[in-house]
């Protein structure tokens, strides 16, 4: 596969000529995340390696990285080199040891108001940072976040750019993508703006503070249709000391 469309953003060369490959993290469709180290810093990081060949929409994975190579901000999971070699494209990328948010709240099966506004917080501040940028996420869930330091909520990284669409062009987007649970009445009916991520914020804010989704459902459909209808409630015994402010962000 021609890898032309990184040309003058990558660095065309071994990267294990400079980073140490010490351990597997994770795998998927995707390719392989590793955990590296720099050979003379003994610093570490997160190395995404993509076989390019796999890569179904290659255009929309360069559009992704350009997208995150371009941001910086302290709660958005930063990408600092991208390395092409062999028809591999590495990512190198910071290295979040904590775990996914989404982890998070299960080991503790929800979270105090307290602290899911101290999150909530770091959480709204990529979000506002990432739109100044024209740029809406629109695959906002407690799995796109990270934290950097195990148990640690004072420093959540947004990542995952993978949906992510620059709406600088156009306020208006149509495509029906997103998770379910989190997806905006407005995605499924194919006309939307950058305010589907809000929605999606309001979802991860009402999972934090209660350990449940506000749209249940059996099958995908089943949650699309009460996404819909956009009715939930409070009744969890998480809200009964929840305050009202609390309550009126969610709605």
């Amino acid at each position: 596969m021609d890898s032309g469309d990184l040309t003058g953003w990558s660095i065309k060369n071994n990267i294990k000529e400079k980073y140490h490959f010490e351990a597997k993290l994770a795998s998927g469709g995707f390719g392989i995340v590793y955990l590296a180290s720099d050979r003379k810093t003994g610093e570490k990081f997160a190395v995404k390696a993509i076989q390019q060949q796999r890569v179904k929409d290659y255009k929309s994975f360069v559009t992704e990285v350009k997208i995150l190579k371009n941001l910086d901000h302290p709660n958005i999971i930063k990408l600092y080199e991208i390395w092409e070699w062999k028809e591999v494209c590495f990512l190198v990328l910071e290295y979040c040891e904590g775990g996914e948010l989404f982890q998070h709240i299960i080991d503790n099966k929800c979270l105090s108001e307290e602290i899911t506004a101290y999150v909530m917080k770091q959480l709204f501040s990529a979000l506002e940072y990432l739109h100044s940028k024209k740029i809406s996420h629109r695959d906002i869930k407690p799995e796109n976040f990270m934290l950097h330091k195990k148990n640690d909520l004072s420093c959540v990284k947004m990542i995952d750019f993978g949906l992510s669409k620059d709406f600088s062009a156009s306020q208006t987007m149509v495509t029906m993508i997103g998770s379910p649970y989190y997806i905006a009445p407005e995605v499924i009916l194919m006309k939307y703006n950058k305010n589907i991520d809000i929605w999606s914020m309001g979802v991860v804010l009402y999972i934090m503070i209660s350990g449940k989704v506000p749209f249940p459902g059996r099958s995908e459909n089943e949650i699309i249709k009460n996404v819909m209808k956009s009715d939930f409630h409070f009744n969890y015994d998480a809200f009964k000391t929840c305050s009202a402010e609390c309550k009126d962000l969610i709605q």
